[in-house]
């Protein structure tokens, strides 16, 4: 079990995938591109981005906090009608990976 000093909260554009492992994926914040050890929580989160849709990485404290609160909006770009299927796919993944979520994600 890791020692997370901070932990994302979850909301409609934030999900958290593996609480038990410390995860720095590709080592910067999925959103703002922070590498900063300080401001990245090393937690494995799916999150929504407006351009790409659900994505899966590591985000810094005030990235997180945004997509949390933020979620799928009907004017993003991101294609609506797959959202569902898109995170449930994500979701599944991650439950079956047991810890190793290096393939989710893309460089």
């Amino acid at each position: 079990m890791s020692n997370l000093s901070y932990s994302h909260a979850e909301g409609p554009g934030l999900r958290i995938l593996d609480r038990a492992t410390v995860w720095y994926g590709p080592g910067y914040c999925g959103v703002c591109g922070d590498s900063r050890d300080h401001m990245i929580i090393p937690q494995a989160v799916r999150y929504w981005d407006c351009d790409d849709g659900w994505r899966v990485g590591v985000l810094c404290r005030g990235c997180g906090e945004d997509a949390a609160e933020r979620g799928p909006r009907p004017g993003d770009y991101a294609s609506a009608t797959e959202q569902r299927e898109h995170a449930e796919y994500l979701d599944l993944d991650a439950e079956l990976s047991a810890g190793d979520l290096d393939h989710m994600v893309g460089e």
